[in-house]
């Protein structure tokens, strides 16, 4: 019996460690695309988004997900590659990429909603090019580095209207970035290039 004693205390022990674990939920959404980016709101909700142009944003319950494509076939666009997806609050966001209107080679479309992803307006970039990255702060400013312009494109009004900033090195394809609330900047480069801005992009 004093044998007994320790294996029960064991198994005891392993069923109350298994008990007390989180209980983990699934949630499915039916994406077409693999590939996504995610993003974080200021009210900590999960925002996805993939590169065929879907996006999901959280349910009015817990563990759910609600599909809100900002394009389809009807407006006349094809294929948008969503790299970045964007939200300043619970409302107001945008997802931007390698978006254009079908049959153009110009690529400076961006889709922004005021109202969490109800519904979606088609908005224009100065610059024309790939959106490889995208940072936002609360208050409405963000950054969009756009590849082969040598300009980083600069939003303080929560993505309404957009101006453009320079980079050092124009050639250079700078892939990632991050700002602060000080409007202090790097940006780094597929090749290997960092660069430091103290005055949002003015050095």
């Amino acid at each position: 019996m004093k044998q007994l004693l320790p294996i029960i205390a064991l198994q005891l022990f392993s069923v109350s460690a298994i008990v007390a674990q989180p209980r983990v939920e699934k949630s499915t959404i039916n994406f077409r695309s693999s590939a996504f980016s995610m993003c974080l709101t200021p009210g900590h909700q999960i925002c996805l988004a993939t590169r065929m142009g879907e996006v999901a944003l959280p349910g009015n319950t817990e563990n759910t997900w609600v599909a809100v494509p900002p394009t389809d076939n009807k407006d006349g666009l094809g294929g948008p590659m969503i790299d970045n997806i964007n939200f300043f609050n619970k409302d107001t966001g945008f997802v931007s990429g390698f978006i254009s209107d079908r049959g153009s080679n110009v690529y400076n479309i961006y889709y922004r909603t005021a109202n969490g992803g109800k519904q979606w307006q088609k908005m224009l970039l100065p610059d024309n090019g790939w959106v490889d990255d995208a940072v936002n702060l609360n208050n409405g400013e963000a950054w969009l580095s756009v590849s082969g312009t040598g300009h980083i494109d600069y939003t303080a009004d929560f993505g309404l209207t957009w101006q453009q900033l320079s980079t050092p090195q124009p050639k250079e394809r700078f892939a990632a970035i991050f700002f602060n609330a000080r409007r202090q900047g790097f940006i780094g480069s597929l090749w290997n290039v960092l660069a430091y801005t103290p005055d949002n992009c003015k050095t």
